[in-house]
């Protein structure tokens, strides 16, 4: 048979095959590309909209990672009767997020759980036992683990299951149910649950509770002596929690600043003025800039 006649016959045969095989043979973009396309996937790719730099970090060609995305069956299996497009429809209402800062984060740490950065793994890649750090895990404290391989089992996910021969309750297994090699930089798994996220403080960027005033930083100790203590206090609840961005200097730079101005800690610290004024200057109000609106993942 010509050439020319098996091409037509394979471009026939792939006109005639699945969907799913068809969107592999498909070549993609970028994750995001890919994410947007697939109609199991419409759920998360809705989610990603509120964080326009961790879109931007998925469509750089440049990226490199492994994304692990939960279906939108899996997401809906804890709302019997809802739809996909009941769901979409929700998030994209401008209230979604609306009540407090908390929705947003919770939303932001189980996304980020999602993306593991700088490492291609293709299904021989998993091993029993293996560790996988998610962006930020190192504020954040949360790991992927390689549960079992042949099929792959990850976890932790994010139901708790009872076990009854050690009459336990441990959290759910996580399966890939299928896999696509987006770009030879990008790989994409397809998930049946979502992965547990702890509710520990998901940004380093936060002043220390007042009773460990032992390991507060310089910046904190001035902070907390200037004018603008009252509006750092707290704790306050969710729904009046003033909107502020705090840029905290290290001891290094506070110290580099002292010795740049001639001045020493006790100086700056009896100067109510000068206090508040260098205080301030890292105080950004009415903005609440979380990580996602500073992220660089280059």
């Amino acid at each position: 048979m010509a050439r020319g006649s098996l091409l037509l016959l394979a471009a026939a045969l792939l006109a005639l095959a699945p969907a799913a095989v068809r969107a592999q043979a498909k070549k993609w973009s970028n994750a995001l590309d890919f994410l947007q396309a697939q109609q199991d996937l419409r759920i998360i790719s809705a989610q990603l909209s509120y964080f326009p730099y961790l879109q931007l970090a998925l469509a750089d060609p440049a990226f490199k990672g492994t994304v692990f995305c939960p279906s939108d069956k899996s997401l809906l299996a804890s709302r019997p009767g809802v739809t996909a497009a009941q769901v979409i429809a929700e998030i994209k209402r401008s209230h979604y997020l609306s009540v407090s800062d908390l929705e947003m984060v919770t939303l932001w740490r189980t996304l980020i759980m999602h993306v593991v950065p700088n490492v291609t793994l293709v299904n021989s890649a998993f091993k029993r036992d293996m560790q996988l750090q998610p962006l930020y895990s190192r504020d954040t404290g949360d790991y992927i683990s390689v549960r079992s391989t042949g099929p792959t089992v990850l976890g932790p996910g994010s139901r708790w299951v009872y076990n009854p021969e050690t009459e336990e309750e441990t959290l759910s297994d996580v399966k890939i149910t299928r896999s696509v090699r987006v770009t030879p930089s990008v790989m994409v798994h397809v998930i049946n649950d979502t992965f547990f996220s702890s509710v520990a403080p998901m940004d380093p960027y936060y002043l220390l509770p007042l009773d460990e005033e032992d390991r507060w930083s310089s910046y904190q100790k001035l902070a907390n002596l200037s004018s603008h203590r009252e509006l750092l206090a707290g704790p306050w609840a969710p729904f009046m929690e003033p909107r502020l961005t705090m840029l905290m200097p290290t001891d290094e730079a506070v110290a580099a600043f002292l010795e740049s101005s001639g001045t020493s800690f006790e100086q700056l610290a009896a100067n109510a003025s000068a206090l508040d004024t260098f205080v301030g200057a890292h105080i950004l109000p009415a903005q609440g800039l979380w990580q996602w609106d500073l992220m660089n993942i280059a």
